[in-house]
């Protein structure tokens, strides 16, 4: 069976590229129409009306479209944020001033979208560094754009994935700070869905592609140099990209626990990206097993 998945190339939606490559999904019989697409929302969006089958994005997406009504559930987890071991930075200009988030006061920082794990993360590190997110401007950019823009003034600070924006020790940009790590000390901040009808009618399918991801996080885990040629192959990154995204690479979670999930749900409510908590498990599919 053909699946149409819709994700993010980046390093951080990648586990589908190295499911594919890996045949990972051949071996289980499953066939996939990779759709890069520019943002999570979108991606949700897509997911919720049938034009794809199977989405990747933030759970701030999610969530936020799972509050509205779409009947999304997650299938299999994603990015696995640690504090301190990060693929999402806030960047500004190595000759810039700025290195609190006081210091971003009435800024603009650049993002792909507001609702995410970037804009409201950067919102939440904002605060809790001294500064005032009320105060700063989410300036929408395609990721690809993000480090022309900062270069060329149009915004004060980008918060981004390093795949978008690599950053070596000696060059024009530097890293103030990690926007996840205002989340949570460890939580799971991104995954794969699919709408309850489809996972009900396809319920073998949507279990094999859940294993299949998960075999592709575990695999990249523990090879960072074979997956980083594969997302080469998928992305824009260069060779010299790739080399500077150093320990910045993403971890991918192996199990799909709720309480992994509940910090990102909070945070959501804090920052208005939904009305109110809910429990985490609503989210997840309950009916994959064989």
């Amino acid at each position: 069976m053909s699946v149409r998945v819709g994700t993010l190339a980046i390093d951080d939606g990648a586990q589908v590229f190295y499911a594919k490559d890996r045949q990972f999904f051949s071996r289980t019989g499953i066939d996939v129409d990779i759709r890069p697409m520019p943002n999570g929302p979108e991606i949700a969006a897509a997911a919720a009306v049938g034009d794809i089958d199977v989405g990747f994005s933030n759970l701030f997406a999610l969530a936020a479209a799972f509050t509205r009504g779409a009947q999304l559930r997650l299938i299999a987890p994603g990015q696995l944020f640690y504090a301190g071991e990060q693929s999402l930075a806030i960047i500004v200009r190595t000759d810039s001033p700025y290195r609190t988030g006081k210091d971003l006061d009435g800024k603009k920082i650049g993002v792909r979208v507001s609702n995410s794990l970037v804009g409201v993360g950067a919102k939440a590190w904002v605060d809790q560094h001294g500064g005032d997110s009320n105060t700063i401007q989410l300036v929408h950019l395609p990721g690809e754009r993000h480090a022309e823009a900062l270069e060329q003034g149009e915004v004060d600070a980008v918060s981004t994935s390093l795949t978008d924006v690599p950053v070596p020790k000696r060059g024009t940009k530097r890293i103030i700070g990690y926007p996840t790590d205002a989340i949570a000390p460890r939580f799971i901040g991104a995954g794969w869905y699919a709408r309850a009808d489809w996972i009900e009618a396809h319920r073998d399918v949507a279990r094999r592609y859940a294993e299949a991801i998960v075999r592709a996080g575990q695999w990249a885990n523990a090879h960072p140099t074979e997956s980083g040629q594969i997302l080469m192959k998928y992305t824009h990154l260069t060779p010299e990209g790739l080399g500077a995204l150093g320990e910045h690479r993403v971890r991918y979670g192996e199990v799909l626990d709720p309480a992994l999930i509940d910090p990102l749900i909070a945070v959501a409510a804090r920052y208005n990206v939904i009305p109110k908590v809910f429990p985490a498990r609503d989210l997840v599919a309950t009916n994959l097993d064989p």
